[in-house]
């Protein structure tokens, strides 16, 4: 009888009921289950993104500090270089100089568009720069030689002028020994001739004495 009442139609149609229930519930607890992880899910990715944008910001305002310092470091460098140039007359070296470090603030603040037209300028500035740079490198050993060699002949010049100095000191010193051995043996010639007196006599044995 029991089995019978199992297979009657509204046994069969309750049986078909409650698993429709079950299903369905199923179907809702699994939907809402993953509403759940997603919702958990997208509130960490939204925390994540904040953390990423603070540190972005952060990022962005320490660079803008640091651009600011360099640019503020740039300007005074450019202005001292102007003065420089201003101020001394090695314009070449001193304008090439100051048009790169103005190029490099241009760059700096990512003024391309800009500073396009100056490109050829700072190329020639630097090329200028390089140029001069090597041209030292090439010439350092010749200057260095060569101001071995005026060392040298300037040590040569003086050592001459010392020995020469002495040469003619001994030359004038033997030019006056002979003018007094000779004007005091004009004075002795006259003095014996009896043509001066004995005051002259006197000066011309003191010369002879110096002599």
């Amino acid at each position: 009888a029991l089995e019978l009442a199992r297979v009657t139609p509204a046994a069969i149609a309750i049986q078909c009921a409650i698993r429709v229930h079950r299903t369905k519930r199923a179907v809702e607890e699994r939907r809402v289950c993953v509403e759940r992880f997603w919702a958990v899910k997208t509130q960490w990715a939204i925390l994540k993104l904040q953390r990423v944008v603070a540190k972005r910001k952060e990022m962005m305002r320490f660079q803008a500090e640091r651009r600011g310092r360099m640019a503020t470091r740039l300007q005074a460098v450019y202005r001292m270089h102007l003065g420089r140039v201003s101020l001394r007359r090695r314009r070449e070296y001193l304008t090439a100089r100051a048009l790169q470090i103005r190029f490099r603030m241009l760059f700096f603040f990512r003024w391309y568009r800009l500073s396009c037209r100056l490109l050829p300028i700072q190329r020639a500035s630097r090329a200028f720069l390089a140029r001069r740079r090597l041209k030292h490198a090439i010439e350092a050993p010749l200057k260095r030689e060569r101001l071995y060699r005026e060392y040298f002949r300037c040590a040569a010049t003086l050592i001459l002028a010392v020995l020469t100095g002495v040469a003619a000191r001994r030359r004038v010193r033997d030019m006056r020994f002979a003018i007094r051995v000779s004007r005091s043996r004009d004075i002795v010639s006259r003095v014996v001739a009896g043509h001066v007196g004995r005051k002259a006599y006197r000066a011309a044995a003191a010369l002879m004495e110096e002599g």
